[in-house]
Protein backbone atom coordinates (compact mmCIF):
# COMPACT_ATOMS: atom_id res chain seq x y z
CA UNK A 1 0.00 0.00 0.00
CA UNK A 2 1.34 3.44 -1.20
CA UNK A 3 1.63 6.14 1.72
CA UNK A 4 -1.48 8.25 1.12
CA UNK A 5 -1.16 12.08 0.36
CA UNK A 6 -4.32 14.07 1.40
CA UNK A 7 -5.99 16.38 -0.91
CA UNK A 8 -5.71 20.08 0.37
CA UNK A 9 -9.18 21.45 0.15
CA UNK A 10 -10.66 23.52 -2.29
CA UNK A 11 -10.31 26.83 -1.26
CA UNK A 12 -6.84 26.03 -0.27
CA UNK A 13 -6.17 25.00 -4.06
CA UNK A 14 -7.93 28.61 -5.30
CA UNK A 15 -5.76 30.73 -2.82
CA UNK A 16 -2.48 28.95 -3.71
CA UNK A 17 -3.22 29.65 -7.70
CA UNK A 18 -4.37 33.41 -7.01
CA UNK A 19 -1.31 33.81 -5.06
CA UNK A 20 1.37 31.99 -7.76
CA UNK A 21 -0.21 33.76 -10.68
CA UNK A 22 1.34 36.88 -9.23
CA UNK A 23 4.27 35.45 -8.88
CA UNK A 24 4.40 33.87 -12.28
CA UNK A 25 3.13 37.34 -13.71
CA UNK A 26 6.10 39.45 -11.72
CA UNK A 27 9.11 40.40 -13.96
CA UNK A 28 10.91 40.94 -10.70
CA UNK A 29 11.05 37.56 -9.40
CA UNK A 30 11.78 36.01 -12.59
CA UNK A 31 14.95 38.24 -12.41
CA UNK A 32 15.99 37.80 -8.78
CA UNK A 33 14.60 33.96 -8.14
CA UNK A 34 14.07 32.11 -11.43
CA UNK A 35 13.54 29.16 -10.30
CA UNK A 36 10.88 30.29 -7.91
CA UNK A 37 9.18 32.00 -11.41
CA UNK A 38 10.42 28.98 -13.26
CA UNK A 39 8.21 26.70 -10.32
CA UNK A 40 5.13 28.69 -10.61
CA UNK A 41 5.32 29.31 -14.13
CA UNK A 42 4.76 25.23 -14.28
CA UNK A 43 1.87 25.31 -12.14
CA UNK A 44 0.05 27.68 -13.87
CA UNK A 45 0.45 25.07 -16.86
CA UNK A 46 -0.71 22.46 -15.01
CA UNK A 47 -3.67 24.14 -13.80
CA UNK A 48 -4.45 25.32 -17.72
CA UNK A 49 -4.24 21.82 -18.36
CA UNK A 50 -6.86 20.67 -16.08
CA UNK A 51 -4.21 19.07 -13.81
CA UNK A 52 -3.86 19.38 -10.22
CA UNK A 53 -2.09 22.68 -9.15
CA UNK A 54 1.10 21.27 -7.17
CA UNK A 55 2.20 17.53 -7.23
CA UNK A 56 1.68 17.18 -4.16
CA UNK A 57 0.40 18.63 -1.18
CA UNK A 58 1.29 18.01 2.70
CA UNK A 59 -1.06 19.40 5.30
CA UNK A 60 1.37 21.33 8.13
CA UNK A 61 -0.04 19.97 11.76
CA UNK A 62 1.05 22.24 14.69
CA UNK A 63 1.66 20.12 18.22
CA UNK A 64 0.64 21.81 21.25
CA UNK A 65 3.80 23.33 22.89
CA UNK A 66 1.89 22.04 26.51
CA UNK A 67 1.89 18.21 24.73
CA UNK A 68 5.56 19.20 23.78
CA UNK A 69 6.94 20.65 27.25
CA UNK A 70 5.23 17.15 28.70
CA UNK A 71 7.18 14.92 26.67
CA UNK A 72 4.22 13.95 24.23
CA UNK A 73 2.99 14.22 20.70
CA UNK A 74 -0.64 13.79 19.41
CA UNK A 75 -1.12 12.83 15.80
CA UNK A 76 -4.50 15.20 15.99
CA UNK A 77 -2.31 18.22 16.45
CA UNK A 78 -4.62 21.07 14.25
CA UNK A 79 -3.71 21.52 10.37
CA UNK A 80 -2.62 25.41 10.14
CA UNK A 81 -1.53 25.38 6.85
CA UNK A 82 -0.58 23.53 3.67
CA UNK A 83 2.42 23.17 1.90
CA UNK A 84 2.73 22.68 -1.63
CA UNK A 85 5.12 20.98 -4.28
CA UNK A 86 5.35 22.55 -7.11
CA UNK A 87 6.72 20.52 -10.79
CA UNK A 88 8.75 22.67 -12.81
CA UNK A 89 8.83 19.90 -16.11
CA UNK A 90 5.27 19.00 -15.67
CA UNK A 91 5.91 15.45 -15.80
CA UNK A 92 4.08 14.99 -12.38
CA UNK A 93 7.41 14.51 -10.54
CA UNK A 94 9.12 16.46 -8.22
CA UNK A 95 12.62 16.65 -8.46
CA UNK A 96 14.93 17.49 -5.69
CA UNK A 97 17.39 19.37 -7.60
CA UNK A 98 15.05 21.97 -8.96
CA UNK A 99 12.04 21.89 -6.51
CA UNK A 100 9.57 24.86 -5.33
CA UNK A 101 7.33 24.75 -2.39
CA UNK A 102 4.40 27.10 -2.02
CA UNK A 103 2.26 27.24 1.23
CA UNK A 104 -0.90 28.98 2.07
CA UNK A 105 -2.22 29.40 5.71
CA UNK A 106 -5.67 29.40 7.28
CA UNK A 107 -6.12 32.29 9.41
CA UNK A 108 -9.45 32.60 11.24
CA UNK A 109 -11.16 29.82 9.00
CA UNK A 110 -9.85 31.27 5.54
CA UNK A 111 -7.13 30.25 3.43
CA UNK A 112 -4.48 32.58 1.93
CA UNK A 113 -1.33 32.25 0.20
CA UNK A 114 1.46 32.63 2.33
CA UNK A 115 4.86 32.04 0.72
CA UNK A 116 6.68 30.51 -2.07
CA UNK A 117 10.36 29.36 -1.71
CA UNK A 118 13.25 27.69 -3.66
CA UNK A 119 16.32 26.44 -2.30
CA UNK A 120 17.56 24.01 0.60
CA UNK A 121 14.69 23.55 2.41
CA UNK A 122 12.70 22.61 -0.98
CA UNK A 123 15.12 20.12 -2.28
CA UNK A 124 15.61 18.59 1.17
CA UNK A 125 11.64 18.04 1.51
CA UNK A 126 11.09 16.62 -1.80
CA UNK A 127 13.99 14.03 -1.52
CA UNK A 128 12.85 13.26 1.89
CA UNK A 129 9.18 12.37 0.57
CA UNK A 130 10.43 10.44 -2.84
CA UNK A 131 13.38 8.81 -0.93
CA UNK A 132 9.87 7.47 1.91
CA UNK A 133 7.68 6.82 -1.21
CA UNK A 134 10.43 4.54 -2.85
CA UNK A 135 10.64 2.66 0.42
CA UNK A 136 9.92 -1.44 0.22
CA UNK A 137 9.50 -1.72 3.48
CA UNK A 138 6.98 0.64 3.92
CA UNK A 139 4.68 -0.21 1.15
CA UNK A 140 3.43 -2.61 3.26
CA UNK A 141 2.12 0.30 5.67
CA UNK A 142 -1.16 2.18 5.67
CA UNK A 143 0.40 5.22 6.28
CA UNK A 144 -1.00 9.14 6.11
CA UNK A 145 1.52 11.94 4.89
CA UNK A 146 1.97 15.11 6.71
CA UNK A 147 4.09 17.93 7.48
CA UNK A 148 4.80 19.18 11.00
CA UNK A 149 6.26 22.26 12.66
CA UNK A 150 7.44 23.27 15.89
CA UNK A 151 8.39 26.87 15.87
CA UNK A 152 9.86 26.66 19.55
CA UNK A 153 12.40 24.20 18.59
CA UNK A 154 12.62 24.99 14.79
CA UNK A 155 11.84 21.67 13.40
CA UNK A 156 9.68 20.92 10.09
CA UNK A 157 9.49 17.25 9.69
CA UNK A 158 7.69 14.80 7.09
CA UNK A 159 4.88 12.94 9.29
CA UNK A 160 4.06 10.01 8.46
CA UNK A 161 0.77 8.93 10.68
CA UNK A 162 -0.07 5.39 11.36
CA UNK A 163 -3.52 3.96 10.14
CA UNK A 164 -2.26 0.70 10.84
CA UNK A 165 -0.69 -1.02 14.72
CA UNK A 166 2.68 0.36 13.92
CA UNK A 167 3.90 3.95 14.99
CA UNK A 168 4.60 6.92 12.92
CA UNK A 169 7.42 7.76 10.95
CA UNK A 170 8.67 11.01 11.30
CA UNK A 171 11.15 12.97 9.55
CA UNK A 172 13.18 15.93 10.08
CA UNK A 173 14.17 18.64 7.30
CA UNK A 174 17.43 20.00 7.64
CA UNK A 175 18.21 22.23 9.64
CA UNK A 176 17.02 20.30 12.11
CA UNK A 177 16.70 21.25 15.90
CA UNK A 178 19.57 20.29 18.75
CA UNK A 179 19.43 16.33 19.76
CA UNK A 180 17.79 16.01 16.40
CA UNK A 181 19.04 14.64 13.17
CA UNK A 182 17.91 15.54 9.56
CA UNK A 183 17.00 12.48 6.93
CA UNK A 184 16.81 10.43 10.13
CA UNK A 185 13.99 8.17 10.79
CA UNK A 186 11.79 8.52 14.33
CA UNK A 187 8.38 6.95 15.80
CA UNK A 188 5.90 9.07 17.68
CA UNK A 189 7.25 7.20 20.82
CA UNK A 190 10.69 8.18 20.20
CA UNK A 191 10.71 11.92 19.03
CA UNK A 192 8.46 13.30 22.19
CA UNK A 193 11.04 12.98 24.65
CA UNK A 194 13.97 14.54 22.45
CA UNK A 195 11.20 17.31 21.20
CA UNK A 196 11.07 18.44 24.98
CA UNK A 197 14.39 18.18 25.71
CA UNK A 198 15.08 20.59 22.59
CA UNK A 199 12.46 22.97 24.29
CA UNK A 200 13.98 23.21 27.73
CA UNK A 201 17.23 23.68 25.84
CA UNK A 202 15.54 27.08 23.86
CA UNK A 203 14.03 27.74 27.15
CA UNK A 204 17.01 27.98 29.18
CA UNK A 205 19.13 29.72 26.56
CA UNK A 206 16.24 32.54 26.03
CA UNK A 207 16.56 32.93 29.66
CA UNK A 208 13.25 34.48 31.70
CA UNK A 209 10.93 37.02 29.59
CA UNK A 210 12.13 36.36 26.25
CA UNK A 211 10.08 33.88 23.88
CA UNK A 212 10.56 32.49 20.63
Amino acid sequence: MAIEFSAPPAAAVAALATGVARVAASNEVAKVQPDISRGAVAMQGRVGAGKPAATLSLPVQFPDIAEIAAGKLSAAAPVGAWRHLLDHDGDGDVDADDATVAETVTLQGEHRFSAISGGDFPRSLSQTVATLRADPGLSSRKLVAASMQVNQVGLRAVWLQAQDSGDDVIVPIEPAPDGLVAGRRYTRREIGPLLQAALKKREAMAGPGIDF
